[in-house]
């Protein structure tokens, strides 16, 4: 009796510290110190000092993942890993403080990340296999970049130009913050297409209601007026238009009867 409750208190044991239990969260902080220009306000010192730090970030978590050999087996180059990374990234501001530096004003702020290696490897291979997300932020991070750049720009401006001017480039370069607030809102979560599916997709929605929610399939087949679209490691069933199931691809054989086999979505 005593060792079969010993085993049974191992295998509880060995159910609790699963593989999610050994996940390796590596937090990553950086640091950078701003001086404060005479036509900057706290609040821009701020966004500008966010901009380099972030950009620091970023760039040692590249470093820190793309010495993962498995990364090069999938052809994902430095410059891919930092645009990826720097959709995922979560980061998070933990100090921020004024500093006097001889006789001008710096701002110096320390932010974070915790990566989750396995995870955003896992992450990164996703995208570069999902042709549709991929550009979706290339697209992102190529247009935070161009702002960024418009920004330095008007800092250039900002510090030689006379004192009429200053006004409007202040505002033109609030618009931008701006729009640099709005894209870096944009995270993507990244999910494999057929858990994106199986969690999205409800019983009766269209072809192109599916087709909105979870993107283009990856192949599509007809047979007798019936229509499936392929979504990874499923086959979604339609009937007059509408979704009736899923098939799983394990079942799949192309045939116009795959009903012995289909799953219902949720309604």
């Amino acid at each position: 009796m005593y060792i079969k409750n010993s085993i049974i208190i191992l295998i509880i044991l060995f159910h609790f510290l699963s593989s999610d239990s050994f996940a390796k969260i590596d937090v990553i902080y950086v640091s950078h110190k701003y001086l404060m220009g005479d036509n900057d306000s706290k609040n821009d010192a701020r966004k500008l000092c966010f901009i380099e730090t972030k950009r620091k970030l970023v760039e040692k978590t590249g470093v820190f993942i793309e010495s993962e050999t498995i990364l090069k087996n999938y052809q994902i180059t430095k410059d891919e890993i930092r645009t990826y990374s720097a959709a995922l990234l979560k980061i998070e501001v933990v100090k921020e403080e004024i500093q006097f530096v001889g006789e001008s004003i710096a701002l110096v702020m320390v932010i974070k990340a915790e990566v989750d290696s396995d995870k955003m490897i896992n992450d990164l291979i996703k995208i570069q296999k999902d042709k549709s997300l991929k550009e979706k932020i290339k697209n992102q991070q190529t247009q935070i970049e161009q702002l960024e750049q418009k920004i330095k720009n008007l800092q250039d401006q900002l510090g030689f130009t006379s004192s009429d001017k200053v006004i409007n480039l202040r505002k033109e370069r609030n618009v931008i913050f701006q729009e640099i607030d709005k894209l870096e809102k944009i995270k993507f979560e990244i999910t494999s297409k057929t858990q994106s599916a199986i969690e999205k997709i409800v019983a009766g929605m269209t072809i192109k209601d599916v087709i909105e929610i979870v993107g283009e399939p990856r192949a599509r087949s007809e047979c007798l007026g019936k229509e499936f679209l392929n979504y990874g490691e499923i086959w979604v069933w339609f009937v007059d238009g509408t979704v009736k199931g899923y098939i799983p691809i394990k079942d799949w054989n192309g045939s116009c009867y795959p009903y012995w086999s289909y799953k219902k979505f949720k309604k």
